[in-house]
């Protein structure tokens, strides 16, 4: 299995190369956007960002964050201690596209709160230890607490959510398992290094929205097609294609 999670990995980096998450808002533009091979926030002020945007895009796309980042950023919001002092009601107003507005805003002023009591430690604490720190806050459970620890942070907790148990049960015919194992799973098969962790997530979530759709997945074409045993399970079945134009990108878990 670990070599198979390493050649997977290589597969979708040679088609797709560098992904660039997490996105974080432009000073110009004031929108998120992607910065291929840098994988560290450039300061805490960006760090913030990215476990904002790990809280709104709970249940939701990606495109509705950007909305809401667009409303925030224009006026300087995106501060632990101005979602503090913004009302609640204006607060909900401001993300209200990225849907569960009223949990999420609470849940943002929960971890503003928790941001300023907490920040002068960050250096100081241990990946475990933080960990469950995030975890203890409500609303933030494992995959939004590793997506805080891995883009924000830059600390190696590999990131689970439903488009990696959904391209895992596909390519391996192995019923997706719950969190912790297939955490597991991934880390035990991968350098300890918050890079690949980074990018192999990404690359997971890229081939999820342009291959490896919820219902009638476009195997045909896709990067990973050559393992999958999905696809050759079903093998003629299949007349879903996505066209794309693949990188010429080399590069291994060895020379990552």
């Amino acid at each position: 299995m670990n070599r198979k999670i390493k050649k997977l990995y290589d597969l979708l980096y040679s088609a797709f190369g560098p992904r660039g998450w997490w996105p974080v808002c432009d000073k110009k533009s004031q929108i998120p956007l992607y910065r291929p091979k840098q994988y560290s926030p450039e300061n805490l002020r960006e760090s913030f960002e990215i476990c904002v945007g790990a809280i709104l895009t709970q249940n939701t796309s990606w495109k509705n964050v950007v909305k809401c980042f667009e409303f925030l950023s224009k006026d300087g919001l995106i501060k632990a201690q101005k979602i503090i002092e913004m009302p609640l009601g204006e607060l909900e107003k401001k993300i209200r596209s990225c849907g569960y507005y009223r949990q999420k805003a609470k849940r943002l002023k929960e971890f503003s709160v928790f941001w300023q009591k907490e920040e002068p430690y960050f250096s100081s604490y241990k990946k475990d230890f933080f960990r469950e720190k995030l975890l203890s806050l409500k609303g933030i459970g494992p995959e939004t607490a590793d997506s805080m620890l891995l883009y924000a942070f830059s600390m190696p907790s590999f990131v689970i959510d439903s488009y990696t148990k959904r391209i895992f049960s596909r390519i391996f015919i192995k019923q997706a398992e719950d969190y912790r194992s297939l955490k597991k799973i991934f880390e035990s098969a991968l350098p300890e290094d918050f890079k690949i962790y980074n990018e192999y997530h990404a690359l997971i979530v890229e081939t999820a929205k342009r291959f490896c759709f919820k219902k009638n997945p476009a195997c045909l074409g896709c990067p990973a097609e050559i393992m999958c045993l999905y696809r050759r399970k079903n093998a003629g079945n299949f007349s879903n294609r996505v066209s794309f134009k693949r990188r010429k990108n080399k590069r291994s878990i060895r020379s990552a």
